[in-house]
């Protein structure tokens, strides 16, 4: 295998030909005269589609990719795929399907299985939370065993997941596939799309029960990810959810993780280190390593342990530079746990998305990431979304467990639920800590910058806009 985090090389999809995409999406090529062009990329999107890509016009509730053909043309689209003969430009070579989301999703399919067939290994990551963290940990400890390509940014439903597959590089060694869900059936449909070889869970918790119904909905769905699997595919899963979890029915094997003394691959130690990390000592399936990790936070730590799993499981051991990578240049996507300095706070941006697992974890995370100063520590947290008709409910339970927590000096509440989050936090017993409610992220700005330096932690769902908090500070707007 070669080294490398990333591969920016030759497309699989730019040596196929668009009779061969049309055969791979059931599709119908007009224009026979032109079946042996290439697609320099596959792209949904006039605004970043470059010189040669061919452009799918998906139909979504409030857009329509039909409409900007005129403008796929002008950016150099080299063919298109659309659901209606008379949406055919003679000046482009197009494939007429019948649904063009469903043709995005066979054409990555056919690419992932090509590849596969060629040798690549594949890992899919779902669960309620951790699921970006555990993609990049894993792309960093595969990285130094072959070329990885790993889902960019956050595309991992059923428009991204075909658009990472689509961009899989003929290099390729490795694939993580990030694969995320709002409701019950769509990681089934993933899944069966590119069935991995090891398949991860990462956690179980309340998040996007608007979709799922409960708790009992978020285990059946993430379950989904066991399905589609034959004798040789591993599904890594949490030691204290896999009773509750639908993953032994299948011919799959399935390996735990954990800190409990039942888990298959364990921390069996974790010490929060000066520079904001944590060193943490994993053992199982007759190895053990011990690892200086570049995040804080025991939920970081099973993390790891999920992601060296699928090396040990295969006889491998990180390599040391992929190790020290872990310490010195783990690169998470904005708004996950991004550290600034900005007008005297040290601010930790963990506001991409929240859910009440999520947040108990990060402010756990917070807290040892902050003990080795003697600034006030101060919790933003803004909206958590898509909690269903107990949404106010799981905001309370929330807001009074911060309060609980004697490490914390300072609250501050934005957004729906901000009035009972402070009426929650304001019921515990706690003389010291100071319980604000403001209206947005310009208000917390504003009042940062009025304040002495603190350590500041700023999580919420994308929805909360906290992450311009930030942008304020750092543009000086928040001080007029």
């Amino acid at each position: 295998m070669r080294e490398s985090l990333r591969t920016d090389r030759t497309l699989r999809v730019s040596t196929w030909t668009l009779a061969k995409i049309a055969e791979a999406v059931d599709g119908r090529l007009v224009d026979t005269g032109r079946a042996r062009v290439t697609p320099r990329a596959v792209s949904t999107d006039t605004r970043t589609l470059q010189q040669g890509d061919l452009f799918f016009a998906l139909r979504g509730e409030r857009f329509d990719g039909h409409d900007f053909l005129e403008e796929a043309v002008s950016a150099g689209a080299s063919g298109f795929v659309v659901e209606a003969d008379d949406d055919v430009d003679d000046a482009v070579p197009t494939v007429v399907v019948d649904d063009t989301t469903v043709a995005l999703g066979r054409l990555g399919a056919e690419i992932w299985s090509e590849a596969t067939d060629d040798g690549l290994h594949s890992i899919a990551v779902t669960g309620s939370n951790g699921k970006t963290t555990t993609k990049e940990l894993l792309a960093t400890l595969w990285s130094g065993l072959g070329a990885v390509h790993a889902t960019p940014g956050n595309l991992n439903n059923a428009v991204g997941l075909p658009l990472t597959l689509c961009g899989l590089p003929v290099e390729a060694d490795v694939s993580i596939l990030e694969m995320g869900a709002n409701a019950p059936g769509e990681i089934r449909e993933l899944i069966a799309m590119a069935p991995a070889a090891q398949r991860i869970i990462t956690s179980i918790g309340y998040a996007h029960t608007e979709g799922f119904g409960s708790i009992e909905g978020v285990r059946r769905a993430k379950s989904e990810i066991a399905e589609s699997a034959d004798t040789d595919t591993q599904v890594i899963v949490p030691s204290g959810e896999r009773p509750r979890l639908s993953v032994d029915s299948g011919p799959a094997r399935v390996v735990t993780f954990g800190e409990d003394t039942e888990s298959d691959i364990r921390v069996v130690g974790y010490e929060p280190s000066e520079s904001g990390g944590a060193r943490v000592h994993l053992e199982g399936l007759g190895r053990q390593r011990e690892v200086q990790l570049g995040l804080p936070g025991r939920h970081n730590a099973r993390n790891l342990a999920a992601a060296v799993a699928t090396l040990w499981l295969r006889g491998l051991d990180p390599e040391p530079r992929s190790v020290q990578r872990l310490k010195d240049s783990l690169d998470l996507p904005a708004g996950r746990w991004r550290e600034v300095e900005v007008a005297g706070h040290r601010i930790v941006d963990d506001a991409y998305n929240a859910n009440p697992s999520s947040v108990r974890a990060s402010a756990e995370a917070f807290i040892e990431w902050a003990s080795d100063g003697d600034r006030r520590r101060v919790v933003v947290l803004g909206t958590m979304l898509e909690l269903g008709d107990t949404a106010r409910q799981h905001h309370e339970r929330v807001a009074a467990d911060l309060a609980d927590n004697e490490e914390l000096d300072d609250l501050v509440f934005v957004g729906d639920h901000a009035e009972a989050m402070m009426r929650a936090a304001e019921s515990v017993d706690r003389p010291s800590l100071n319980v604000y409610r403001m209206t947005g992220a310009d208000a917390v700005a504003e009042w940062l910058a009025s304040t002495d330096p603190a350590a500041v932690l700023l999580k919420g769902s994308r929805g909360a806009g906290l992450e311009t908090v930030i942008e304020l500070l750092e543009s000086g707007s928040a001080d007029d």
